[in-house]
């Protein structure tokens, strides 16, 4: 009993700490494994009537803007949503993100549209 007391009171000190370790070390090694090609990589980003383009080193591709569910903003970057799942990383240094919000919204109606702004967001 007078082991297990300090070592249980010790465990849950220290869990949180080596669970955040653990995960940002574990989803960091998974996005450098599946993504590490497509991070940090320069593209260029068009918005039309009817759809989002991008292109860069890999190719083109059209989004339809119907299928934006949500854009979320956090203190460094815009997170354009997808139905499908997938999003867009915006980082807020490279983009003016008064003019593409401003723009965004006048070609997607807000009724239509999750916005988030949490701009104190941290890992």
């Amino acid at each position: 009993l007078y082991v297990l007391a300090p070592l249980t009171l010790a465990v849950f000190l220290l869990w949180p700490s080596y669970q955040r370790w653990y995960y940002k070390k574990h989803y960091l090694s998974h996005i450098h494994e599946h993504y590490g090609n497509k991070v940090n990589e320069p593209s260029i980003l068009k918005l039309d009537a009817n759809y989002i383009c991008t292109s860069g080193k890999a190719g083109e591709s059209k989004m339809y803007l119907k299928e934006v569910k949500e854009l979320n903003e956090t203190g460094d970057y815009l997170f354009v949503k997808l139905s499908t799942g997938e999003s867009l990383i915006l980082p807020k240094s490279k983009v003016d993100t008064g003019l593409f919000k401003k723009e965004f919204l006048t070609l997607l109606p807000r009724e239509v549209l999750v916005i988030t702004d949490e701009p104190d967001w941290k890992w």
